[in-house]
């Protein structure tokens, strides 16, 4: 259907062809107008709309059911309907443009008409009309360039709260999108530390856009009140010079009016421009605030899932990574532990090659001690012992007699008898407290270490999924997997691995101990001879100084014995053979016997002496030597020894075969034919050991004694000279002297009972050596002081003789001295 609307009003508005100008000359023909008011009259009509063709059918027939073609009848209704309004609103538009435009042409040309027929200026007038054209195209000049600086101030104005308003929004917009962000990167938090430390960050964020969207909004209403202003100012002061003739201006009503609306226009203008930024500038506050607030609580309400998913995370983390630690705390002491021993074996190491010069045997004792303290326990921790020993403590004091530790002890416990004691018995210096017992091995440790994390593991996972919403995705799959029994299987490899590295250091350290065992052990078949080398050495030296001093008392004595000897013989004169001085020969006489049995009789006394402080010597020394071999071996009986611990498996025992040379066959060879080698052994089982329990035989103090020395004191009391006399005068025997001194028997070492192994043996060979050693260093002094004591007696028997031919001499008169 074609719709065509037209009618009288719409003829109406096409523009009348322009009137016929009369001709010229006429009288009535208006004046020309002036071009620019000719060119301001002339208005083009338009020229009326194209004939609208007769459209063409596309389709002849087109079948269209009753509803479709009401539903389509009815939307061309409304939609011609709303054509018509808007057509209708359109022509009254054109209607008032065509009669605005009419009424201006009429008038212009009434105008006209009046200036053609006023009558001619003269000069004047023309002068004062060109000044007034002059002054009006000034005045359109100055009102335009204002009218042009004021639309230029408003445009700068728009254009500058729009860039203050686009920067502050831009601003504003990346302040919330970091919300935006810390909310989409909450999944690449580490902790739940970091998640806190990212709330916080947000809020102060959020405070921080609240306080900047308020700052920023009253910044761009402060702006616009200042634009306002600014223009306000402007205006008034162009108003103020701006009046009429009747107000002594020079402007025209009309041009004032003209002028005036045109500012107020502009005016108005700007400030529906300001109005329309001040409504931007409410909203964009307005839409700040809620977008924050939104982006806010969308970033709390998912920081709630990620601080569960990290909770657990971290709980499972630090479970686990507190096993690793307590697994490497347990690793550090072991390895801490094989230090020790490998250091304390230097030590004795350095003791055995470079003999100390103080109390060498006492700082063997300690260091092989330490090394046995060391061992057991390392040994059990590790699982690699599998004899049953018991280590307790040990005394190393082996300088004081076991008389005199109970004497101490008793003496102690009287000072002290009603005072309880709090901590225990305190401990000698060189007692060594039992080591405390080791209760579970380093596998069981880590075994124990691995189930508890992982039912603390489990546990918590238990929590986690129990608590957890099922439609709420995680945020972490790829460390917290969707079943219980899908995180257990992931972390069962943590623990897996943690066993086999426990088994791995175990295997290591297990290796390293037995390496350690058997350098322990060879070295321990080298301390004995270094020790009671210089259990031998001191023995030795003190033998020699105290025999020295007792040596150097007596030889002062006997110095001046010979003195006095000296003296006799030089107070002896022939004329004390004549009968007046035989009193005078008497008393000389008589002092000489007295200083002759005082000198025997010192003789006497210091054979004695020296002869008891042999003795006394050896029986310290038989008894200080056997505690130091009955103290080292209980140490080497209760340290660990190759044969306690598993045995190897068959490629890891040849590789723990150490090849030795020449030199070292032939020192073992030489360790096992000593004496106690060749005793006869009589092996028992020892309980919990692999080794055999043997009883060496006893050493023979006897041979320490004075008389298997070759000291015999009657016979050297016998060959006194005075001693002689006495026999010679009762014609008998002679009895025993009544201040013979007794004879000290030597204290037994006592039977020696230990492992069978080579240490044992060579502790026990080099404690012979070192007996035997001493036995003919003792005969030697012994030997030495009875040749000392016969020589003297022998110079002694000489002098009688001589003495008794000077006297003979004197007597007969022969003499002559």
């Amino acid at each position: 259907t074609n719709f065509r609307i037209k009618g009288d009003l719409h003829d109406r508005l096409y523009l009348p062809p322009p009137p016929t100008p009369p001709p010229e000359g006429e009288e009535g023909a208006p004046a020309p107008a002036a071009p620019a008011e000719a060119a301001a009259a002339e208005e083009t009509p338009e020229e009326p709309p194209p004939a609208e063709e007769t459209p063409e059918a596309m389709f002849p027939d087109l079948p269209v059911s009753e509803d479709m073609l009401r539903v389509l009848l009815t939307a061309i209704q409304v939609r011609l309907l709303t054509e018509m309004e808007e057509h209708h609103s359109k022509v009254l538009l054109r209607a008032d443009q065509w009669c605005t435009a009419g009424t201006q042409e009429l008038t212009e040309e009434l105008e006209a008409c009046l200036r053609a027929h006023r009558p001619r200026a003269g000069h004047v007038e023309e002068d004062l009309q060109r000044a007034r054209e002059v002054e009006l195209l000034e005045q359109v000049r100055r009102a335009d360039n204002f009218l042009k600086g004021i639309t230029r101030s408003i445009i700068a104005q728009q254009e500058a709260q729009l860039k203050k308003r686009t920067e502050a929004e831009k601003e504003l917009k990346d302040l919330v999108n970091k919300i935006t962000t810390a909310e989409r990167n909450l999944n690449t938090e580490l902790s739940t530390k970091h998640l806190k430390i990212k709330q916080r960050q947000i809020e102060k964020l959020k405070a921080e856009i609240i306080d900047m969207v308020s700052t920023r909004c009253d910044f761009l209403r402060t702006q616009l009140k200042q634009d306002e202003e600014e223009v306000a100012t402007s205006h008034g002061k162009f108003d103020s010079n701006f009046k009429s003739f009747e107000d002594g201006g020079s402007y025209t009503p009309e041009a004032v009016e003209s002028i005036r609306e045109r500012l107020n226009k502009l005016v108005e203008e700007g400030g529906l421009a300001r109005a329309d930024v001040l409504k931007d500038v409410d909203e964009l506050q307005e839409k700040t605030l809620s977008s924050t607030e939104a982006n806010y609580t969308s970033f709390i309400a998912e920081l709630d899932p990620h601080n569960e998913d990290l909770s657990l995370i971290e709980a499972i983390d630090k479970t686990i990574s507190g096993a690793k630690s307590q697994m490497k705390l347990i690793f550090s002491e072991s390895t801490e532990t094989a230090n020790k021993i490998h250091l304390e074996l230097k030590q004795l190491q350095k003791l055995v090659r470079k003999s100390c010069k103080d109390k060498c045997c006492l700082q063997l004792l300690k260091s092989m001690h330490s090394l046995r303290m060391l061992l057991h326990p390392r040994c059990l921790y590790l699982g690699c012992l599998r004899a049953e020993m018991e280590v307790k403590a040990v005394d190393l004091d082996y300088e004081t007699s076991p008389e005199a530790k109970a004497e101490a002890k008793a003496a102690s416990k009287a000072q002290t008898p009603d005072v309880a004691p709090t901590g225990g018995e305190e401990s000698p210096p060189d007692v060594i407290e039992e080591a405390a017992p080791i209760k579970t091995s380093l596998l069981d440790a880590v075994q124990e270490l691995v189930t508890q994390a992982r039912q603390t593991v489990v546990s918590t996972a238990e929590a986690y999924y129990a608590a957890k919403d099922p439609k709420r995705e995680i945020t972490r799959p790829e460390s917290i997997p969707p079943t219980l029994q899908e995180i257990e299987a992931m972390h069962e490899k943590t623990f897996v691995s943690m066993l086999e590295q426990a088994d791995s250091h175990v295997q290591a350290a297990v290796k390293e101990v037995r390496a350690q065992v058997i350098v322990v052990a060879d070295w321990f078949a080298r301390a004995p001879t270094v020790a009671f080398s210089d259990v031998l050495k001191t023995h030795k030296e003190n033998v020699e100084l105290q025999c020295a001093m007792v040596d150097k008392k007596y030889a002062k004595s006997h110095a001046a014995f010979m003195a006095k000897q000296e003296e006799s013989k030089m107070g002896l004169k022939p004329s004390m053979g004549l009968a007046s001085h035989e009193a005078e020969l008497n008393a000389l006489c008589a002092t000489e016997m007295e200083r002759a049995h005082a000198s025997v009789d010192g003789m006497h006394e210091h054979a004695r002496t020296v002869m008891a402080l042999l003795g006394e010597l050896a029986e310290k020394f038989g008894g200080e030597l056997g505690q130091a071999v009955v103290t080292m071996l209980t140490v080497m009986d209760t340290t660990v020894l190759p044969e306690d611990l598993h045995p190897l498996e068959p490629d890891d025992a040849l590789k723990a075969l150490e090849r030795k040379n020449l030199r070292q066959l032939r020192r073992i060879l030489r360790a096992g034919h000593g004496p106690a080698m060749q005793a006869k052994p009589n092996p028992v089982e020892a309980k919990g050991r692999t080794y055999k329990l043997r009883a060496w035989q006893d050493l023979n103090m006897v041979q320490l004694s004075l008389d298997e020395a070759g000291w015999n004191e009657e016979a050297m009391v016998a060959s006194s000279p005075h001693r002689q006399d006495e026999v010679a005068d009762s014609g008998g025997e002679a009895a025993p002297p009544a201040a013979e001194a007794a004879e000290a028997s030597p204290r037994p070492i006592g039977q020696v009972k230990a492992l069978d192994t080579p240490c044992q043996q060579a502790c026990v060979n080099s404690r012979d050596r070192v007996f035997y050693a001493f036995r003919d260093f003792y005969y030697k002094c012994v030997a030495d002081h009875k040749q000392l004591i016969l020589a003297r007696l022998k110079d002694e028997t000489q002098w009688k003789a001589i003495w008794e031919d000077l006297l003979t001499n004197v007597k007969s008169g022969g003499l002559t001295v």
